[in-house]
């Protein structure tokens, strides 16, 4: 029985710190915030569990932390369950207790008038890390619901805001997301995502009032430290894809794609479409080097460069049809993620 109590508390108390860290992540605006708030909080639950500062003499003014922290019931739990177990009952000359309760009472975990712990702080010990997990995740969901922290892009290059006009409203919905438009006379004209906004700013011709309010707000936001590093776009092209696999049943041979060329430009989103069973997937396969089986053939290149397996799978992302997606993430939070 020991041994399953020690395994459940375990799998409970895991589940509870993870759940911890879920609330720090909801509110956290990067990974470096998140790393020190878990850190700091791995640090209390260290120090105050009874592990490496016995119980009883941690000061009154910090035996708050000892009785808040998570890992400290966990530990006393497991604690009081390995010392009250059959191995440790043997009756010592020492006020007639027990091996198990000399060990708890040198180690601290006794009460006041220096009884320790009984049988029944393991199920206080489970009591109280399922209630706190409720609390953790009641917490989660509220942040998640009404905190949402969006993270600044900004693009490395300062656009041309002199001949900026504002649509207000299409179709009766409020447009989100400031457009700018691209003017490369080698990549030809594209959109960027630059940040959040009410309202859809586009290249034309009758900038007005608000055209020139906006393109002064956005000057002024803009500086040299909310710059992302620069990178360079790839263009990814492949040239006569073909792909042949063997039956399961025979040993025919099953041409499922042949001679296929295109290309994805940077900066651009591209939708591949077809008939169900047009071989989409298994193109997107191929190309994102997934295919363990079967002969693949033709070329993918990078900028002209051949695809080389270890970089690519380094620099680039690949999310399946069947992803299980997140119903609290927004769509940017989900890219992101």
């Amino acid at each position: 029985a020991q041994y399953f109590i020690y395994i459940g508390i375990i799998i409970l108390f895991t589940i509870v710190f993870n759940q911890m860290f879920a609330i720090f992540a909801s509110f956290a605006a990067t990974k470096t915030d998140l790393q020190s708030l878990g850190a700091c909080l791995l640090l209390f639950n260290l120090l105050f569990c009874g592990f490496i500062v016995a119980p009883d003499i941690i000061p009154k003014y910090y035996i708050w932390i000892y009785w808040w922290a998570p890992m400290a019931w966990a530990y006393r739990a497991l604690l009081v369950n390995e010392f009250t177990s059959p191995d440790f009952q043997n009756v010592t000359s020492h006020q007639n207790q027990t091996e198990g309760q000399l060990a708890l009472i040198e180690g601290g975990f006794t009460f006041h008038n220096g009884e320790a712990f009984g049988k029944d702080w393991i199920a206080w010990g489970a009591i109280y890390l399922i209630f706190y997990q409720l609390i953790c995740v009641v917490v989660t969901g509220i942040l998640l619901q009404f905190l949402r922290v969006k993270k600044k892009i900004i693009s490395p290059s300062r656009p041309d805001t002199t001949n900026f006009s504002i649509i207000g409203n299409i179709g009766r919905q409020s447009v989100r997301g400031l457009i700018r438009r691209r003017e490369s006379d080698q990549e030809g004209d594209g959109y960027h995502l630059i940040e959040d906004h009410d309202s859809l700013v586009t290249n034309g011709g009758g900038g007005g009032a608000g055209g020139s309010s906006s393109s002064s707000n956005y000057n002024n936001e803009m500086n040299d430290d909310d710059l992302d590093l620069p990178f360079t776009k790839v263009d990814l092209s492949f040239h006569d894809i073909c792909y042949e696999v063997t039956a399961s049943q025979t040993n025919e041979k099953l041409k499922l794609l042949k001679n296929i060329n295109g290309v994805f430009r940077a900066g651009r989103m591209c939708a591949l479409m077809g008939s169900s069973g047009a071989g989409k997937t298994t193109l997107m396969d191929v190309i994102a080097l997934r295919k363990t089986a079967g002969t693949v053939e033709g070329e993918v290149r990078l900028n002209g460069h051949l695809q080389e397996p270890t970089s690519f799978r380094r620099c680039s992302g690949y999310v399946e049809q069947f992803d299980v997606q997140s119903p609290q993430l927004t769509v940017r939070e989900t890219v992101l993620f």
